[in-house]
């Protein structure tokens, strides 16, 4: 992943709010549009899910944690840090699943920790 990929995500992420959610498929992280079709079939068809979500979401933050630890990557760290706020808001549009929020429960905790 490119630092510059990296930092766009994060930056998406942080703007994420309650009740939407976030397209995977590509390199950058976007959130699902407003659409005549419904979300389900549209996430169905391309293969979309919160499980997708959340194994991306990790990624990205695994690897920015790795860029502020062995980098001392500061910008990264600062980024990371704001897009908890987006993250806690993903927390919220799947309340209803305490498996997806115990995950992320675990990677804003990762966040947390990080020097």
């Amino acid at each position: 992943m490119e630092r510059e990929e990296i930092i766009v995500n994060l930056k998406l992420l942080e703007s994420v709010q309650k009740m939407q959610k976030l397209t995977t498929r590509d390199v950058f992280l976007n959130i699902e549009p407003e659409s005549l079709i419904p979300e389900c079939f549209r996430r169905w068809k391309r293969q979309d899910g919160r499980d997708n979500t959340i194994k991306k979401i990790n990624e990205i933050v695994n690897y920015s944690i790795g860029l502020v630890q062995e980098q001392k990557d500061m910008a990264i760290k600062d980024y990371l840090v704001k897009s908890t706020s987006g993250i806690a808001n993903l927390k919220e549009t799947y309340a209803a699943c305490k498996q997806t929020c115990a995950r992320i429960d675990t990677i804003l905790d990762k966040i947390k920790t990080i020097e």
